[in-house]
């Protein structure tokens, strides 16, 4: 197991698809969290004392443990609330050049770099793939598509709710660019093939992890028992 901390973006950056595999685990973030996700950007936007901002932990298991893919997946188990609102955000950002007609260069960044995997088509073009009920809303939305009809899911609602910021606010978007550039992580990589349970428990124990967010990943490791 790995434990790291980074920048998102730069966990973004990174030639990769997340998967989000479990069907019960929907979206679920409200207007409430996207409004203070919004002040922690804007925050590190315009506070030059403030550079960085912690928005939590991510953690996953690498897919080609299980299975060679050409872009590598990794199955999400725990930040899938964080990564689409942040995803929400920045398809937001992008968006903006659709009422202009011309493409702010930061907002290409974001689209070849941390919403798509740049030169890649099909299945493995996007970065993040939610659960398949969020799934078609999720893509129209990075695809600057328009939304299926009759849409007032969460996903549709926080991203018109960071539309309408980002359109009222009187910060450059490219100071809000900066601001989501300062978010970091905590990067976590667990290993379900790893041979010695015991040792991935005093692993986990030294991250500092809490305990709900140990038990998540004894949970996928079938460590539970183990671990008690």
């Amino acid at each position: 197991m790995e434990a790291t901390e980074t920048g998102l973006l730069e966990f973004f950056k990174q030639t990769l698809q997340i998967i989000i595999p479990n069907p019960d685990r929907s979206y679920r973030w409200t207007e409430k969290e996207c409004q203070q996700l919004w002040y922690d950007v804007l925050r590190v936007a315009t506070d030059e004392s403030i550079s960085t901002h912690f928005i939590g932990t991510i953690i996953y298991v690498e897919y080609g443990i299980l299975k060679r893919t050409p872009v590598p997946r990794l199955i999400l188990i725990d930040g899938q609330q964080r990564l689409i609102t942040v995803s929400l955000l920045m398809a937001a950002l992008t968006g903006m050049d659709s009422k202009t007609g011309q493409v702010n260069i930061k907002h290409k960044e974001i689209n070849d770099l941390f919403l798509f995997n740049d030169g890649e088509r099909g299945e493995f073009r996007c970065k993040l793939l939610p659960v398949q009920g969020d799934r078609e809303t999720f893509l129209a939305i990075i695809n600057n598509e328009d939304l299926p009809a009759l849409n007032n899911s969460l996903l549709a609602k926080n991203y018109r709710y960071f539309r309408n910021r980002i359109e009222d606010c009187s910060v450059d978007t490219d100071l809000i660019y900066k601001g989501i550039a300062g978010l970091t992580i905590m990067d976590v990589s667990v290993d379900r093939a790893y041979e010695n349970p015991q040792s991935v428990c005093e692993m986990l124990d030294a991250t500092g992890l809490d305990e709900s967010q140990n038990r998540l990943i004894y949970k996928w490791l079938g460590l539970l028992r183990s671990a008690s």
